[in-house]
Parts: structure tokens; sequence; C-alpha cells
């Protein structure tokens, strides 16, 4: 079952009032998905994987992006690595991929992080 997803995984101002939308039915496992997709992008900060997915995401967009960009969905000019971190949005999910990028259509970029028949995490990288 293919699932879409458009959602803001963060807390606190200025995430509080971000929303969930599904546009499909979520099928079990879709969140836990999710969560080991973003807790791998995570743990690949500042490795070998991450050289060409989260590290990459971030200085790309860093470097790309204007004030007034991260001032808009972040809340501030200067963002930290983890700031960019807390900002991503899911924008697919299906079995065996979770994609993630920025909010507000501001880049074509997406972290992807692709999963083995057994739900593990076997490659993260950064798309176009």
């Amino acid at each position: 079952m293919k699932c879409i997803w458009f959602c803001k995984f963060s807390v606190g101002a200025p995430y509080a009032k971000a929303l969930c939308f599904s546009r499909y039915k979520q099928s079990i496992g879709m969140d836990k998905k999710v969560e080991l997709a973003l807790e791998a992008i995570k743990a690949s900060r500042g490795t070998e994987s991450g050289e060409y997915g989260i590290d990459l995401f971030v200085s790309h967009h860093l470097d790309e992006l204007p004030a007034a960009v991260w001032l808009e969905i972040l809340g501030k000019e200067n963002p930290s690595f983890d700031d960019i971190l807390s900002a991503l949005v899911v924008a697919y999910v299906e079995d065996d991929v979770c994609d993630f990028t920025l909010p507000n259509d501001v880049t074509n970029y997406l972290i992807s992080v692709s999963f083995d028949e057994n739900g593990q995490v076997v490659n993260i990288s950064m798309e176009s």
C-alpha cells in the first residue's frame, strides 16, 4: 500500500501549529518507519553515509537559501544544523522508502531513506 504524507515532525514554536495531512489512509507501521528513518538521518550526521545525505543536504541549503526563507520556515535567519533537521517534513512514504524535504516548497531536493525487506535502513541519500 502506498501512503503519501505531508507532515511536520517537530515540537515547540514556531512549529506548535504544524499539522499533519494524510492524502491516503495510513498503513500500520508507517509511523514507526518514519520515526526509524528520522533517527537514521540524525545518526548519519558527520559520518561517511551522511556526507552525501544529510550533511550535503544541510550545507547545500545553508549556502543556497536566503535568510528570508529561513526566517519564514524556522523563525530565524541563521539556522543551525539541528534547526534544519527539526524542520524536515515527510514528502513521501512507501514500504521501502521515506523521503523528507523542507517545508513550503523551498527546495526540490529530498533526503531519501531506503529500507531492505526486513525494514532496516540500507541507504540515506540526497536526491532531486
